[in-house]
C-alpha cells in the first residue's frame, strides 16, 4: 500500500530529514567516488557520506541540525556530470491533524502532509514516526510541489 506525503506550502523538507539516497548513472572511477564524497563532506550539515559507485548510489547522513536539502544533495551529484535517478531521503517527525489532514511535523514550520491513506497514521497521532520514502514531483492545484511515496515507516526512537 502506497502512501503519499506532500510537503505543504509554507516550508521546505530540510529539518529533521535525517539520511538521503541520491541514485545516480554514469561514474566509472573510484576517484570519480572521492570526488563526490569530498564535495558533499564540505558542508557542515552533513554528518557522513557513503558512495557505492558500482550500485550506482550515494548516501549522505545528515546532522539533526543541519540545514542540507534533499534537492541540495541531487544538485550536487548532477552539476558533477551524473545522470540523476530516484531520491530516497529517512524523516523523522510528529504525527498532527492540520485543518482536518493528517501531516508530519518535521520541525513546527515543515511539514509533510499526507493526502492519501489517512488511516495508516490515525494510530500515530501526536507520536513521533520515521518516515522512508522516494521525493518526487507532484502536483497541488496549479503548484508543483515536492512529495514523498512512504515507503516504511515506524515508531522515532
Amino acid at each position: 500500500m502506497r502512501v503519499l506525503l506532500f510537503l505543504c506550502l509554507t516550508g521546505s523538507l530540510s529539518a529533521q530529514v535525517v539520511r538521503v539516497e541520491q541514485a545516480f548513472g554514469g561514474m566509472e572511477c573510484a576517484s570519480c567516488a572521492d570526488f563526490i564524497k569530498n564535495k558533499l563532506e564540505k558542508n557542515p550539515g552533513v554528518a557522513a557520506v557513503q558512495i557505492d559507485a558500482k550500485k550506482g548510489v550515494v548516501a549522505v547522513d545528515l546532522k539533526p541540525d543541519g540545514k542540507v536539502k534533499p534537492q541540495l544533495i541531487r544538485d550536487w551529484v548532477q552539476q558533477s556530470g551524473y545522470q540523476i535517478k530516484a531520491t530516497t531521503l529517512t524523516a523523522r517527525g510528529t504525527v498532527e491533524m492540520d485543518r482536518g489532514v493528517m501531516s508530519l511535523n518535521l520541525d513546527g514550520t515543515n511539514k509533510l502532509v499526507l493526502l492519501d491513506h489517512e488511516f495508516l497514521l490515525r494510530e500515530q497521532f501526536r507520536k513521533k514516526v520515521e518516515i522512508t520514502g522516494v521525493l518526487e514531483k507532484a502536483k497541488l492545484g496549479d503548484q508543483s510541489i515536492d512529495a514523498v511515496g512512504v515507503k516504511t515507516m515506524k515508531p522515532a526512537k
